[in-house]
């Protein structure tokens, strides 16, 4: 059975939403775990960096789009990315 909460709670942004459909976060997290086989946080990282690879490949900075794609500075992404995919973004660009 669903909590009952009033309607400026269930109008906030993520929080005030879960707990309006009485899940808990945790629970999300596994189920979306269980079903993808990566965490929710891994997933939008792979998103990110998806996303900063295609900038690369139409020949945009590493700086450009990093920032585009959502890391904090260059160096937030060329960690992630190396991770990911073995080679910084500069190497990758230059490919």
């Amino acid at each position: 059975m669903l909590r009952s909460t009033s309607p400026a709670t269930c109008s906030r942004p993520s929080t005030g939403r879960l707990r309006c459909s009485g899940v808990h976060p945790s629970h999300l997290t596994r189920a979306f775990t269980q079903s993808y086989g990566l965490a929710p946080h891994q997933y939008v990282l792979s998103r990110r960096i998806d996303l900063a690879r295609r900038m690369l490949v139409e020949g945009a900075s590493p700086a450009s789009a990093a920032a585009h794609a959502g890391f904090f500075d260059q160096a937030h992404l060329t960690r992630h990315f190396r991770r990911v995919l073995g080679t910084t973004p500069g190497a990758f660009a230059t490919r």
